[in-house]
């Protein structure tokens, strides 16, 4: 298959005619925009991108609107692309502060902050003056190369417009001194570059920075490429900070679903990132730039602050028909009432397969397990006799969930290939509610509307569906399999 292959998905947005990235989210008039980066089919990475626009009013079916930043012409500070920013209403306008690309592979290669406004939302004009706001040395570092994804919001404590900016402190070594910069403006056009606002030393570029309250917490968002590619928030009391890592986990999701940016409709936040997609669409391939609109996040705050995450009521309403599944046992011991499946295996692995369809379907079941099963889980798009299989396995041991390719990627020991994971508490815990959404390639899971993970299962080997245990017994309760 060649790398710019396009699947037509039955629930998952992606542009008919390219890839979607990073997410600027904006509500309006009860209606949820998204622009978004669009790359070409023919990208493998971030040559050439511009701003995309899709609009929704239940975060399923998504209107598809005019492109709305186009690559510059020669010369001007995004000639080479529009990358990442984000859009804010003010005085009947609507703005656009985006990234402006120069100098693409060349040694004069230069992100600035550039502008763009518009009276309707869908027409936007490009400022004359960009760039609007470049780099100060004194306080950042790297001349003109990160200088990027500019979050602006009205901080009303202060009375002023705050400008976040992924960026790179002058302290530090370059593999960890990326920090979230600051400038501030009274009237969006006069802007005032101030010292770092956030200065982890974790990672080389703080991505797609954004900070908002919610439910009486400050919460601080940003993605990284570098140790575990993905989206991590920080909360804290206050919006100057200081910032803490929640007990459970910073991430909402896991590698597969990056740059997420959230958007408030008056009733709840949703975080919204894109899946990733793989070279030559096989699940081996080399992660690429680019890909389809992952099911949006429903961010449910705790006690402590913490997000839980789940996804919308609407997408409830994509289950069809229902699919009875009559699994048959392989290995130990198989119990069945009506949608109940119980397996035991008290020494090596218990295993029940049916065949099923299962290009599009949901799952859902319930799990309860002994105090003591270390793995248990189930066995999708296998091949009879388990010589190629995709797994999801809940690890006591390890305390994560993971998923798998069995068989499927070629290596020297055949050795499972793990496509994502996420940490999952199972102290003093005997059951866990289990979601699952295949559509084609892509998967998404959500356990005790708690955790979301997301990964892709390319190249769907066989028709087998079923449930293992290993060392223990767990059921499988209410078990519901639907086609969408």
């Amino acid at each position: 298959m060649s790398t710019n292959l396009i699947v037509k998905y039955n629930h998952h947005f992606q542009p008919e005619d390219g890839y979607l990235g990073d997410c600027m989210p904006f509500y309006w008039d009860g209606e949820h925009h998204v622009f978004y980066l669009k790359a070409s089919l023919q990208n493998k990475g971030v040559e050439n991108l511009i701003w995309a626009h899709i609009k929704s009013n239940d975060l399923l079916n998504w209107e598809v609107l005019p492109d709305v930043l186009p690559v510059g012409q020669k010369n001007d500070p995004d000639e080479d692309g529009c990358w990442s920013g984000s859009v804010i209403h003010n005085n009947g306008k609507f703005y656009i502060f985006y990234t402006g690309i120069q100098g693409m592979g060349t040694k004069r290669f230069r992100q600035s902050i550039c502008m763009a406004e518009s009276d309707d939302l869908i027409h936007f004009c490009k400022s004359p003056q960009n760039p609007i706001l470049l780099i100060d040395e004194k306080l950042y570092n790297a001349p003109g190369v990160a200088w990027a994804d500019p979050f602006i919001f009205w901080n009303s404590d202060e009375t002023s417009f705050w400008m976040l900016i992924n960026c790179k402190s002058r302290k530090g070594i370059s593999t960890k001194n990326g920090c979230i910069g600051l400038a501030k403006s009274k009237d969006l056009k006069e802007w005032k570059i101030e010292k770092s606002f956030y200065t982890p030393n974790v990672a080389p570029y703080l991505e797609v920075p954004e900070l908002f309250n919610y439910k009486d917490k400050w919460y601080l968002f940003y993605s990284e490429t570098t140790d575990f590619c993905m989206t991590h928030y920080r909360l804290s009391d206050n919006f100057r900070g200081p910032w803490r890592i929640p007990e459970q986990g910073d991430g909402i999701d896991g590698s597969e679903l990056y740059g997420s940016k959230t958007i408030f409709d008056n009733d709840y936040r949703y975080a919204l990132g894109w899946i990733r997609r793989k070279e030559d669409n096989k699940d081996s391939g080399q992660a690429l730039w680019g890909g389809a609109l992952g099911i949006p996040r429903k961010l449910i705050p705790q006690n402590d602050g913490s997000l839980k995450v789940y996804y919308p009521e609407s997408w409830k309403t994509i289950k069809k028909e229902r699919v009875i599944l009559k699994p048959k046992c392989i290995l130990g011991k198989l119990d069945i009432s009506k949608d109940n499946f119980k397996l035991r295996a008290y020494e090596g692995a218990a295993l029940s397969l049916c065949e099923v369809e299962q290009k599009n379907f949901y799952f859902s079941c319930k799990i309860k397990m002994s105090e003591t099963t270390p793995y248990f889980g189930f066995i999708f798009r296998s091949k009879d006799n388990l010589t190629q299989a995709y797994k999801i396995r809940f690890d006591r041991i390890s305390g994560k969930i993971a998923g798998y390719c069995h068989g499927i990627s070629s290596n020297v020991f055949n050795t499972a290939l793990e496509l994502a994971q996420r940490p999952l508490n199972f102290h003093n815990k005997n059951e866990f509610k289990f979601e699952m959404f295949a559509d084609h390639d892509i998967i998404e899971i959500f356990v005790d509307e708690e955790i979301a993970m997301s990964f892709r299962s390319y190249e769907q080997p066989g028709k087998w569906f079923g449930f293992f245990v290993e060392e223990g017994e767990a059921e499988f309760m209410g078990g519901k399999f639907h086609k969408i």
